[in-house]
């Protein structure tokens, strides 16, 4: 029983081999599937670099990012392909913000007058900061002069609290951190 056994065995054993030494083309003629399967599995190798925010304001908008959330300025520049447009990018903690002003320029959308309404237009919508307190962020936003827009709140869904502000040119700000429940466990 034990050799017939083994003996069924060998033919299994040797053509998963065999399939996994040439590829599924044997099964597939004239196609080979795999390349094409393990490139959409494969992740990528990417971190964000920056998003760019353009302004109508570019010093206000600098001066503005600079106080209210501490990002330092690492360069300026001009590009001749835009005449008039200044170019900047701040950052903080690793993240770059590419800042855009001068020249003319046109509001895509009308500032938001609730959250819902914000998240009606299609494109990106806001960026995010992430905290381990949202509401102890949102205070020392407040005494730096920025308002509330969308007080914080914990959004199940997600398990975490959020909260907005909105910038100096009305561009969404959304803060998430632990919910008020985990915040001492995270």
């Amino acid at each position: 029983m034990l050799k017939e056994r083994v003996f069924l065995k060998i033919p299994i054993v040797f053509t998963l081999a065999l399939i996994a030494t040439v590829g599924c083309t044997f099964f597939l003629p004239a196609t080979n599937y795999l390349p094409s399967l393990l490139a959409q599995t494969q992740p990528l190798s990417l971190q964000v670099e920056h998003i760019m925010l353009r302004v109508p304001n570019f010093e206000e908008t600098m001066q503005w990012y600079k106080d209210k959330f501490g990002f330092k300025e690492i360069i300026r520049w001009k590009e001749p392909s835009l005449p008039g447009v200044d170019l900047a990018y701040l950052e903080l903690n690793g993240f770059r913000l590419e800042i855009l002003g001068g020249g003319e320029t046109e509001r895509a959308i009308a500032p938001p007058k609730d959250v819902p309404e914000h998240t009606r237009y299609q494109g990106y919508r806001h960026l995010c900061f992430r905290t381990q307190d949202v509401d102890a962020t949102l205070t020392q936003l407040n005494k730096r002069g920025v308002p509330t827009f969308a007080p914080a709140y914990d959004y199940a869904p997600i398990q975490r609290c959020l909260a907005f502000i909105l910038d100096n040119n009305g561009n969404a700000i959304e803060l998430s951190g632990p919910t008020k429940g985990n915040r001492a466990s995270s």
